[in-house]
């Protein structure tokens, strides 16, 4: 494999607005000629191959394509319509724990530890007075 993050599409030879099945002729016509088992594979053909699988392994599936081209385009710094610096902080702890204790709950009474109405287990409770009183102690620091 690569030292650092690969560029998958550069591995497969394609764009990245290639459509699919460009991308599979092109892994097919690379595994073809990469395979460490076909008689004429270069000396370097296993690595390679991990490296032409890893990347149909992202770039095949439309799904991970996707999760692949945000991620890209984030680390590039070039995703549109989303501007860290303009995402609002909650006003307080109690905003943001919410919805994690009520997650948390929900999976706990899915799991059997928990009756009644979800996001109101003990940890859930626990998990809001830790964040208030940490949001609390910081107001009394500034």
């Amino acid at each position: 494999m690569t030292d650092g993050p690969a560029n998958f599409y550069e591995v497969l030879g394609v764009a990245p607005d290639a459509s699919h099945d460009s991308i599979r002729v092109a892994y097919r016509g690379l595994a073809r000629n990469f395979h460490p088992d076909t008689p004429n594979a270069p000396a370097d053909a296993e690595v390679r191959m991990a490296e032409i699988n890893e990347a149909w392994w992202v770039v095949g599936d439309p799904g991970r394509r996707c999760d692949y081209d945000v991620a890209a385009a984030e680390l590039a710094g070039t995703v549109e319509g989303w501007d860290p610096a303009e995402v609002a902080a909650p006003a307080s702890p109690v905003e943001a724990i919410v919805p994690l204790a009520s997650a948390i709950g929900l999976i706990l009474s899915g799991l059997g530890f928990a009756g009644g109405a979800p996001g109101l287990t003990l940890f859930g409770v626990l998990l809001i007075a830790v964040a208030v009183v940490a949001f609390v102690l910081r107001r009394r620091r500034e």
